[in-house]
Formats: C-alpha cells, sequence, structure tokens
C-alpha cells in the first residue's frame, strides 16, 4: 500500500533539515547543469553524521529516489551538495 510522507524539505545549499529522529520516505535530487551529487548523512553535519548514501543525477535530469519503506535516521538528516544542484527535496516524517 502506497504511503504519501506527511512533510518535505526543499533544500538549496548544504546544511541540516531536521536535528531529530525522523523517518525518511526519498529524496528527488534536481541538477542545475552537469552530473550533479547530493550526499545524505544520518546526522548533524558531515563530521559526526553517519553516512547513508551518495544521490547522482545526470545532467538536467532530476532524479527521484523514492523508497517503498521509511528508513529511520537517528540523528536528523543532513544534505552535503555539490555543484550543479539547483536544490535536494527531502520526503520525511518526524519520529513521534
Amino acid at each position: 500500500m502506497a504511503h504519501d510522507a506527511t512533510g518535505w524539505t526543499r533544500i538549496g545549499v548544504s546544511g541540516r533539515v531536521t536535528d531529530k529522529p525522523c523517518k525518511v520516505w526519498g529524496f528527488i535530487v534536481i541538477p542545475s547543469a552537469a552530473t550533479a551529487l547530493a550526499t545524505i548523512y544520518d546526522g548533524l553535519d558531515t563530521g559526526s553524521g553517519r553516512l547513508f548514501g551518495v544521490f547522482h543525477a545526470s545532467t538536467l535530469t532530476t532524479a527521484p529516489f523514492l523508497f517503498s519503506k521509511p528508513v529511520k535516521f537517528d540523528r536528523g538528516i543532513y544534505v552535503d551538495l555539490t555543484a550543479n544542484i539547483t536544490a535536494v527535496i527531502v520526503l520525511w516524517e518526524p519520529v513521534s
């Protein structure tokens, strides 16, 4: 059965989406030019966060990465963006 994420955040520069535990339903990488990379961490930053994954988008092709079940992030979400990214949309919901 499909589930709609209860929230989303658009992030256009490297930074923290939340510092609370949450469930992540997916990411949408929106490149601005050449191949773009978005590195996602379970944590507050690149130094203390646990690497979740690196998501690629080809030149001018929006790339959705959607999960059939949510992934629990214990320490928040940090998104590290390279050049050539317009934004990353993070589909997530807080853990209550």
